[in-house]
């Protein structure tokens, strides 16, 4: 209990320089390391993606069923469908969604359950489990919407980077480091409670020409700041300075 907290004090302050890929995980080490160590955000990136450069998406039987795609990557853990999943049992049938779900986990199990026993949810999701990363995002790019929790304050979800890259409508949990990258009503929706979930999701499949420009937008906010050539000039910068002082 008391052991790995010390030693963890211990690791940071014997740093000359530390990492983080958000302000809110700099400013938890900060306190931790007092005025020992230095701490500089250095964000996770994503390559440079094209939509046309990806295999076509494996989807046998569902590119037509709904006119209106949510796709939702990453590992089923944490609880991480639950709003999502409550707020399509809510939203009004005439909007003709269908919920992708590509990823595996240890709450695949649970979810399923759950899809099989609600009738609106049993037309609305398919779980498509585990892809590799070029067919997942393969998959993402025929969405409407590409949907993204964001389950830890001191994280960030790097799948939001390569959508970013592939010009993709985000909507996206509202958290302190998701906003550090997104600006809502700029380059993604943010949404709070389950009400601003619904909303945006039915603006989102209803309006082509917001979701032209947040995709649009969002490429634009990846190519200014968020490619890993920005990333490789930031750390070297970083080193540098270091090894002067």
């Amino acid at each position: 209990q008391y052991l790995h907290p010390f030693l963890e004090r211990v690791l940071l302050r014997s740093a000359d320089l530390i990492t983080t890929v958000n302000e809110h995980h700099a400013s938890i080490i900060r306190r931790r390391c007092r005025r020992w160590t230095r701490v500089a955000v250095v964000r996770d990136a994503a390559p440079l993606l094209d939509p046309e450069g990806l295999p076509p998406a494996d989807l046998p039987g569902i590119r037509d069923r709904c006119p209106h795609r949510l796709v939702f990557v990453g590992q089923l853990m944490r609880r991480r469908l639950d709003e999502l999943l409550a707020t399509l049992e809510q939203i009004t049938p005439t909007l003709r969604l269908q919920a992708l779900v590509v990823g595996d986990g240890p709450d695949r199990s649970h979810y399923e359950k759950r899809v099989a026993a609600s009738s609106i949810l049993g037309e609305r999701v398919l779980f498509l489990g585990y892809r590799q990363q070029r067919e997942a995002l393969a998959i993402a790019a025929t969405a409407d919407i590409v949907f993204s929790d964001c389950w830890s304050p001191a994280g960030f979800p790097v799948k939001v980077f390569e959508y970013m890259a592939l010009g993709l409508p985000i909507l996206a949990k509202r958290k302190g480091s998701v906003c550090e990258v997104l600006h809502d009503e700029e380059d993604a929706l943010l949404y709070e409670t389950p009400t601003d979930l619904a909303v945006s999701i039915d603006r989102l499949c209803k309006d082509p020409v917001l979701r032209s420009r947040l995709g649009r937008n969002a490429r634009a906010s990846f190519l200014a700041a968020h490619t890993w050539d920005h990333r490789r000039a930031e750390l070297d910068a970083l080193i540098s300075e270091a090894r002067s002082a």
